[in-house]
């Protein structure tokens, strides 16, 4: 009984966001046409509402140019594909190739690593049914060739978020099958040396090097859709043992969006922490030696509800952290915060819009910050793939858009 109720409110909340999606892009402002009854009327605007969305999924730093992985569903109308795009890094706006990968019934990039050679990884999920997916790796040459491509895992509830490239040039790789965490370890070909399901974590968000032989998962024991469920980090060789489980439940209802390795082997976690009132944007630095946290933020004014995003970490030891935050009045907003290796927030920066929304943020070699994200009216399309490129201290410079009908 339990778990039929918790299903229908599951499902009710689907269905409400879905009917909030359908009112902002304008389905009922449409009528069907004379010609075609309501069924041939529904699947026609179920049709036209999967097209026209970009959405950024990574960006990667190499030399003095940058790229950028946008999830498309202009390419083929309706499917997902990943468009990797190479850019000018001196020039803000010009690209300079971009080609695209998958096929049908769609791929979803998620991810974008640096691997041997000058070569690339991209990460996600490759769609075999309509809702039915498998995790999806492809190795890519300097120029863009697919050297090799493929699926992993069963057909279900299963996709890659990130991974971290191996010293010997292979790829460790990380996501979920069946709402349980997931790492495949894979060699430079492609060829599986082994992979591990952890029943003890439902969701793994991102993982981060610790020493030459360790890696750091980070996670949830718990998800809720009520708000920030129970996170906790998990230390893992590269042979695929367990070493430990840390469970930050002490700390507070926290959900984990990031980490990023800092100086002397700590590492910064990021995300949301539940508060008496709102959720707020919730950092920490945490000690994987002694398991124990030397300092954390909590991040948000009187009424706000805001979170954590991702990180980009710089020479001088200084983090730059974009998030998001509803303010009192109900205004959405993106936010940057500086802080400095002692915790302490030493700038803040607010800028865009209702729809806007930010996927990562990397440090540039100028000095500056790229932002990458998406928004809504600026262009072709529903929804359109942005990168904002910031002075150091967060200052907005420019925005660059990328839309398709």
């Amino acid at each position: 009984m339990r778990t039929s109720i918790a299903n229908a409110v599951l499902i009710a909340a689907a269905v409400g966001l879905v009917l909030v999606f359908l009112v902002r892009v304008g389905v009922f402002s449409r009528r069907p046409k004379a010609e075609e009854s309501v069924s041939e009327w529904a699947q026609r605007i179920e049709r036209e509402n999967r097209t026209g969305h970009q959405f950024s999924s990574a960006l990667l730093v190499r030399g003095a140019g940058r790229l950028w992985l946008i999830d498309t569903r202009s390419v083929v109308p309706g499917e997902h594909r990943a468009l990797l795009q190479w850019l000018d890094g001196a020039t803000p706006g010009r690209v300079v190739s971009s080609q695209t990968y998958g096929t049908s019934p769609g791929v979803i990039g998620r991810a974008l690593l640096p691997a041997k050679d000058g070569d690339l990884f991209i990460l996600g999920e490759a769609r075999e049914e309509p809702e039915a997916y498998r995790g999806w790796v492809s190795r890519l040459s300097a120029d863009g060739t697919v050297r090799w491509q493929q699926s992993l895992g069963p057909s279900g509830v299963t996709g890659l978020r990130t991974g971290w490239v191996t010293p010997d040039g292979g790829l460790i790789a990380i996501g979920e099958q069946g709402f349980q965490g997931w790492v495949v370890r894979l060699e430079a070909d492609g060829r599986v040396r082994w992979q591990k399901i952890l029943p003890e974590l439902q969701r793994l968000a991102g993982l981060v090097a610790v020493g030459e032989d360790r890696l750091l998962l980070i996670g949830q024991i718990e998800v809720s859709t009520a708000g920030p469920g129970r996170a906790a980090v998990m230390a893992v060789g590269l042979d695929g043992t367990s070493a430990w489980l840390h469970d930050f439940t002490s700390v507070g209802r926290i959900d984990l969006a990031a980490a990023a390795a800092l100086p002397g082997g700590d590492v910064v976690l990021l995300g949301q922490r539940a508060t008496e009132k709102e959720p707020k944007l919730w950092a920490a630095r945490f000690d994987p030696g002694r398991r124990a946290l030397s300092w954390q933020i909590e991040h948000g004014g009187a009424g706000e509800l805001s979170a954590a995003i991702d990180v980009a970490t710089r020479p001088s030891g200084e983090l730059a952290i974009v998030g998001r935050v509803m303010t009192a009045g109900a205004e959405r907003k993106l936010l940057v915060l500086g802080v400095d290796p002692a915790g302490r927030i030493s700038w803040e920066r607010r800028w865009g819009g209702e729809a806007d929304y930010a996927t990562r943020i990397v440090a540039g070699a100028d000095g500056g910050l790229v932002v990458a994200g998406s928004g809504q009216g600026r262009g072709q399309g529903r929804t359109q793939a942005l990168l904002w490129h910031l002075s150091a201290t967060g200052e907005l410079r420019a925005e660059q858009v990328f839309a398709a009908p």
